[in-house]
């Protein structure tokens, strides 16, 4: 089989796919980002209304631990408090 040089593929991908423009690149980032944000804005409105019922009922909205990691490395991983705790009688 012959080996080709790269500008021999007429505009195709190694894949045999045609490759993206630089504008099509840059407009699907755009998007993409816009699309995170507006997801985390969207999400932040019930968190917030939650964080706030939870700190009502007294208890704290993070917790943290520590965990061991790879290599007995110890993490510091904060969480968000997602249970219900009862009285203990």
């Amino acid at each position: 089989m012959k080996m080709m040089r790269f500008d021999e593929y007429n505009g195709n991908d190694f894949n045999g796919l045609h490759r993206k423009s630089s504008f099509y690149c840059v407009n699907k980032r755009i998007m993409d980002t816009l699309g995170g944000c507006f997801g985390l804005i969207l999400s932040a409105i019930p968190i917030i209304f939650l964080a706030i019922q939870i700190k009502k009922d007294g208890g704290p909205i993070f917790y943290a631990q520590v965990r061991i990691g790879k290599k007995v490395s110890h993490l510091q991983c904060t969480n968000c408090v997602v249970w219900y705790q009862t009285p203990m009688i």
